[in-house]
């Protein structure tokens, strides 16, 4: 019905992985099959899927290790458990200068508000990829077209208070008013995309 904004996602490795890029990551992956693994907020997890989506473009063998919070993922990174996280943009920028960490790609098709100087995933060695986030108002199908118009033109004038967009920036939410059938494109785009992620990443629902 109406779409408010999307949040875009890092990948970040540890100091011991030779890779600066998403390029040398994955020249390393395929270097090292089944020897490297990624620490994840758990199985079906945004942070779950963006890897198993990376891994699945790139033709890499690496073991997934799910935990049950970003923040624990970050911290087997840290102590070199895990040899790679992807995690939310705003909360890698208090890494972005630690040198325990490197962040080596975005994962939108765009450069981050939040880590401008962190090349895209696809600029960086995987073209095609993208995986973020989006944010929106959904309705029943039946709902008539007169109130999805009205609903829409509310969240534009939304998305221009200064407040609501400073709140979503807190958030790590880019603010993007998006007409309806805009929308329902998203939708079943996104859909098909991650239905094969699953399938392939085995990801189900405890």
């Amino acid at each position: 019905m109406a779409h408010i904004g999307t949040a875009d996602y890092v990948l970040m490795v540890h100091p011991d992985v030779p890779a600066k890029t998403a390029a040398d990551y994955i020249r390393y992956a395929k270097a090292n099959p089944g020897k490297m693994n990624y620490a994840t907020a758990g199985i079906g997890s945004a942070t779950h899927l963006s890897m198993a989506y990376f891994n699945g473009l790139a033709g890499i063998d690496v073991v997934h290790v799910p935990l049950k919070a970003t923040g624990e993922a970050i911290n087997e990174l840290i102590s070199g458990h895990a040899q790679a996280v992807i995690a939310a943009s705003i909360g890698a920028l208090a890494f972005a200068r630690d040198n325990r960490v490197r962040l080596i790609g975005v994962t939108s098709l765009k450069r981050s508000r939040y880590l401008p100087d962190v090349p895209t995933i696809a600029e960086s060695g995987l073209p095609g990829y993208q995986f973020d986030s989006w944010f929106g108002l959904l309705g029943p199908a039946a709902t008539p077209a007169s109130e999805i118009n009205r609903i829409n033109t509310a969240m534009a004038i939304v998305l221009k208070d200064p407040m609501v967009l400073a709140r979503l920036d807190k958030q790590g939410v880019e603010p993007l008013a998006m007409g309806n059938p805009d929308f329902t494109r998203l939708l079943a785009s996104d859909y098909k995309r991650m239905a094969e992620v699953v399938r392939t990443s085995a990801a189900k629902v405890d």
